[in-house]
């Protein structure tokens, strides 16, 4: 982290206290990750169940928006505070 996120992150946490700090990060990081699933789901179940499936490339575009949307989610769990 940058010293101006760590700055930011030092100034919400003192605003809203390290609990409710972390479950607002943890809220964060459920919803893109259920996005990045839904992403993955839909790349492999859409070429059985659509009557015109997708084509190769639209499937490849899925997939990979699903991992990345996936590491992203991760991502945001670097903002999870322990308690020190």
């Amino acid at each position: 982290m940058t010293r101006d996120h760590q700055t930011l992150v030092a100034t919400m946490i003192g605003r809203f206290g390290r609990e409710r700090w972390n479950e607002h990060v943890k809220l964060a990081a459920t919803t893109v990750n259920s996005i990045g699933i839904a992403c993955l789901i839909g790349a492999v179940v859409a070429p059985f169940v659509n009557p015109v499936p997708p084509g190769p490339a639209a499937v490849v575009v899925l997939l990979g928006a699903g991992v990345a949307i996936h590491v992203a989610a991760q991502q945001i769990m670097r903002y999870f505070r322990g308690k020190e």
